[in-house]
């Protein structure tokens, strides 16, 4: 069995305000860019991280659209499955999962939930692990003379402060994981016995550092062998063909300047941007992600609400 393992995709009909590019038709672009590796690596599943979706609403015209491509997976007999991301989810509960856009796109059968994998053939387990959902974990009895290979919705060893898992202790019996929610790409490599891989999101979708200078990376796993490759998309273009000039070059406006109508200048600040929320979330790199919280739960408190 050959699968392929994909970041966090976080697809979305609307472009961030710090790209120059159509983030619709490049998330597009990049699956389509997997289903070829798929088609021609004679690969039989597809695997996503979670974050399926970066938000709850979605474009009824891009939902057909990405389904129009996740029928080709199903034509070409590549079973494609994810787990459920922290953007998967409303107010991070299970109890409002089946008005999701994820549940809908479950419903349609392009696309399963990863719970178990067995290939007795290869004597190979694969487990999944979405966010807040750790008892699930524990549930996992490990069959003897297996490689198990765990899927998570979760980073490794503190890269995400309260929201990892260790490889001494919980990843701990696993001969290897595959980590989303850390958005970042990290070098493979062998932790506590553990062969550790972590691709980073599918799609550069905000203007962090990591973002500017990291390939887009999937990776393609042999159970047979037990051996795993690194491939690079191609439909990833460079950071300059990707975000705008200031982001790049670090000279975004910041609310320490006394001159705060920069900040919210027409330049920053394209017709992309649908809400007020999403402007708060853009807001550049200097301001922290405390303060950012803080804006919405004043404007909250003044009983202005938001669609998460």
């Amino acid at each position: 069995m050959k699968v392929i393992f994909v970041g966090d995709p976080h697809f979305d009909s609307v472009t961030p305000v710090s790209r120059l590019d159509d983030y619709r038709a490049v998330s597009l672009a990049k699956l389509n860019e997997i289903l070829d590796i798929a088609i021609k690596n004679d690969v039989s599943q597809v695997i996503f991280t979670g974050d399926f979706f970066d938000k709850l609403d979605q474009s009824l015209i891009y939902l057909h659209e990405l389904v129009n491509i996740l029928n080709q997976f199903k034509q070409h007999s590549i079973k494609v499955k994810t787990l459920v991301g922290n953007h998967d989810l409303k107010y991070n509960s299970y109890d409002y999962f089946d008005t999701t856009t994820l549940s809908l796109l479950l419903k349609t059968g392009v696309v399963d939930r990863l719970h178990h994998i067995l290939d007795e053939k290869e004597h190979v387990n694969i487990y999944g692990l979405s966010f807040n959902q750790l008892a699930h974990l524990e549930e996992i009895a490990f069959s003897p003379n297996y490689y198990n290979i765990l899927v998570m919705h979760y980073a490794v060893n503190d890269t995400v402060p309260g929201e990892s898992l260790s490889t001494k202790n919980e990843l701990k019996g696993f001969n290897m994981v595959i980590s989303g929610h850390d958005h970042k790409y990290y070098p493979p490599e062998v932790i506590d016995g553990v062969t550790v891989l972590r691709p980073g999101s599918m799609v550069r979708r905000t203007k962090e550092a990591y973002n500017l200078t990291r390939s887009v990376v999937v990776y393609l796993v042999n159970t047979e062998s037990k051996s795993y490759t690194e491939i690079k998309l191609t439909s990833a273009k460079p950071a300059e063909e990707v975000f705008k000039y200031e982001a790049i070059t670090g000279s975004l406006p910041s609310l320490h300047d006394s001159d705060f109508s920069k900040l919210f200048s027409e330049d920053f600040f394209k017709s992309e941007t649908t809400g007020l929320k999403e402007i708060i979330e853009e807001l550049p790199e200097t301001i922290t992600k405390e303060s950012k919280l803080e804006i919405i739960k004043y404007l909250e408190s003044q009983g202005l609400t938001f669609k998460d």
